[in-house]
């Protein structure tokens, strides 16, 4: 690992300053892990993770943005145990929703390396579509097939802003959400190999933040006046009737037809074969040939 900045900002929550290259950010995408990878990460001791997993600051347009005056109040950093600062803002990789998030950490005067992990761009999509769908975004079925969702497959596009201001590819470490599953104390411990870490022990507690199963039926008394008056039943009764009706009703995920598969392929396609060459990724296991 590089030698740690001689700048460093004071940090009110922690116990000493922090370097300004001593952070590291997950930065999306979203839908590809990024919960389940912050979790397992923030067991390495010598981890400092945020507050809060996605706070958002260097974002504008986020609703969940945690208020702090300055970035360093996330971190309880000790200087004696800690080497670097943890965070995971999927926020960061939203362009066009989200614009000038690099330029505001220059600007702020950190160093940050990034983490970004993707997923086959289809199956991202999908599990956006249905996020969106089953917690009754309102925004989901009017925008999502659109550009939005679409631009956060798009994961050349995403790091493209952030490499006009960090130029440097080796601060960047892109990950596999497979990998994630099928073993995910080795990707972990690959992770902190790259970050300079000693060795240590993740303990996997399972998906986090995974997308709700849902029924239609359940689905649609979400939606109803009826809903509005849920608590005046027992919390009990409501969970046996939550129980019954996604037991017994059909569910209400959402999968795309072969045409609008086909479709989302050919708009994803182009930056797919630059995310290849800018950074080595093998997108043909996703289908994507050159």
């Amino acid at each position: 690992m590089k030698e740690a900045s001689t700048s460093a900002h004071t940090s009110d929550a922690g116990i000493g300053a922090i370097p300004t290259d001593a952070y590291v950010m997950i930065i999306g995408a979203m839908k590809a892990g990024t919960s389940s990878l912050f979790d397992l990460l923030s067991q390495h001791p010598a981890l400092c993770a945020a507050s809060a997993k996605e706070p958002e600051f260097f974002s504008q347009h986020q609703d969940h943005r945690v208020a702090v005056d300055r970035y360093e109040a996330l971190f309880d950093f000790d200087p004696a145990q800690h080497t670097l600062c943890l965070e995971a803002s999927t926020g960061y990789t939203k362009y066009p929703e989200e614009t000038g998030v690099a330029q505001r950490m220059k600007a702020y005067g950190i160093e940050p390396r990034f983490i970004y992990i993707v997923r086959n761009p289809i199956d991202r999509f999908v599990s956006q579509l249905n996020y969106a769908h089953l917690n009754n975004y309102a925004w989901g079925d009017a925008t999502l097939f659109g550009l939005l969702a679409t631009s956060f497959s798009m994961y050349h596009r995403q790091l493209s802003a952030f490499l006009d201001v960090y130029p440097d590819k080796d601060r960047y470490l892109i990950t596999d959400f497979a990998d994630l599953k099928a073993n995910p104390e080795a990707l972990c411990q690959s992770i902190t190999d790259w970050l300079g870490l000693p060795p240590t022990t993740f303990r996997d507690a399972g998906p986090a933040n995974a997308t709700p199963a849902r029924s239609e039926a359940e689905l649609r008394l979400t939606r109803s006046t009826l809903h509005r008056f849920r608590h005046l039943l027992p919390r009990g009764l409501r969970d046996q009737i939550k129980a019954v009706l996604r037991a017994r009703g059909t569910s209400a995920k959402r999968n795309l037809t072969e045409t609008e598969v086909a479709q989302l392929r050919a708009w994803l396609a182009p930056d797919m074969q630059r995310f290849k060459e800018t950074f080595g990724f093998p997108v043909e296991r996703w289908g994507f040939d050159a």
